[in-house]
């Protein structure tokens, strides 16, 4: 008879917050949060996939390729200034020589460096070709320019 008495004393107490989880059903175990509220609500509907981009129309094309064109025209244009600036100060523009072509290579690595990514990258392809071409011609340019430069400053 004692045992009788002390099984209501055992569901009378309290129980663990583990021991309350175990025993509550599957369905009312998991937390409704807004989220699931919401899928119970639509379905078991997978979220909408992203939106496809439009492909580049010619014109973006053509606007991509050439303002990257003048973008990778400007170490070639920091080379050729800072030049013409040395030879015109003579003897003691030296330093502004050796600084404008330190300036201008470092230019023309991270030109180098945005032209790879570029053209992996598919929507910017084309911003990829201009820096491509630019990255191309500056020696040419740049060959040019300095023979050219002394003799327009020094005729």
């Amino acid at each position: 008879m004692q045992e009788d008495v002390n099984q209501p004393e055992e569901e009378q107490r309290p129980l663990s917050e583990k021991e309350a989880e175990e025993k509550q059903p599957e369905q009312e175990q998991q937390p409704v949060s807004g989220d699931a509220a919401d899928e119970s609500q639509t379905g078991s509907q997978p979220p909408p996939a992203a939106p496809t981009p439009l492909p580049l129309t010619q014109q973006e094309k053509q606007r991509q390729y050439f303002l990257s064109l003048g973008f990778g025209l400007i170490p070639v244009i920091v080379l050729l200034v800072t030049f013409g600036i040395g030879v015109q100060q003579g003897e003691n523009g030296l330093a502004t020589l050796i600084y404008g072509a330190l300036a201008a290579i470092i230019l023309y690595i991270v030109e180098l460096i945005t032209t790879i990514v570029f053209l992996f990258n598919k929507r910017q392809r084309f911003a990829g070709y201009g820096l491509l071409t630019a990255f191309l011609v500056t020696p040419i340019i740049a060959a040019i320019g300095c023979t050219v430069i002394p003799q327009v400053i020094h005729p």
